[in-house]
């Protein structure tokens, strides 16, 4: 009896967790060395955990990641657990083992998504921010910005004047026809509550990119803001139609491989 309940239990599935995409961007430094870790795996449970060891097989499972401010990552896709996505630092210990120490967290909005990582803050009080990231929903040439000052930010572009609260993000699709300049003004308030120019920006509309602009204060001036803008090119609708394609292949064939394996065991 004893042996067919452990038969049972080796053959039953394991729960699948939800999965995030994700590419990271880190705000503040110029590039800040990571580790991410898959909780699906089996060694999941333990890998955060795992500080010490007899041989270098004691230490956990994890995926190196380097996180630069001047672009964003590759794609990657990790399971998570208990509702967060959590970034490590991997630790060598003196016996050649290696530790991981939790760094940042967030809690993801919605499984199954595709995000943007921003790191921000300092080293001893990093923040995560999940910025929900589609080529759907951020089309070739259009902007977004986010306001990452500590107070309000307004914002005076051609067809846009809008106030971004701290924290805050707005999509914007220039009225620019392609390949011409387009420019814009950043304001902020003074001590009696009006606004004043603080910044602005002078574009080229590229109508098969896309751009975030990140707005922060200046390291110098309180009345100034600074941009930071990274530019990618969005794929073609049939390029998306084509990698969900592929990705769709591959997930039916890991699950073909997965039912294989629980056959083989029973």
């Amino acid at each position: 009896m004893l042996s067919a309940l452990f038969i049972l239990a080796v053959a039953s599935p394991v729960e699948e967790l939800p999965e995030i995409k994700f590419r990271a961007l880190s705000f503040n430094e110029p590039v800040i060395e990571l580790a991410i870790v898959d909780a699906q795996k089996p060694d999941a449970n333990g890998s955060a955990s795992k500080s010490s060891g007899k041989d270098k097989n004691d230490s956990p499972s994890f995926v190196p990641l380097k996180v630069y401010n001047v672009s964003l990552t590759e794609e990657k896709k990790i399971h998570y657990a208990d509702g967060r996505l959590t970034f490590y630092k991997a630790i060598t210990n003196p016996d050649g083992t290696t530790t991981l120490s939790p760094f940042v967290d967030a809690i993801v909005p919605a499984p199954d998504s595709s995000y943007i990582a921003i790191i921000s803050g300092s080293s001893d009080k990093p923040t995560l921010q999940l910025v929900p990231d589609s080529p759907e929903k951020m089309a070739a040439g259009s902007m977004r910005f986010f306001n990452v000052c500590k107070t309000r930010l307004g914002l005076n572009f051609p067809g846009l004047k809008k106030v971004l609260q701290p924290g805050e993000d707005l999509l914007y699709q220039p009225p620019v026809k392609g390949s011409d300049y387009g420019q814009g003004q950043f304001l902020l308030t003074d001590e009696k509550g009006e606004w004043n120019p603080a910044g602005g920006m002078r574009w080229i509309q590229l109508d098969d990119s896309r751009t975030l602009w990140f707005i922060v204060p200046h390291y110098n001036d309180p009345c100034l803001v600074m941009t930071r803008g990274i530019s990618e090119r969005v794929p073609t609708a049939e390029e998306i139609k084509q990698a969900k394609e592929e990705e769709a292949l591959k997930a039916k064939a890991e699950k073909s491989s997965k039912k294989s394996a629980q056959a083989q065991v029973k």
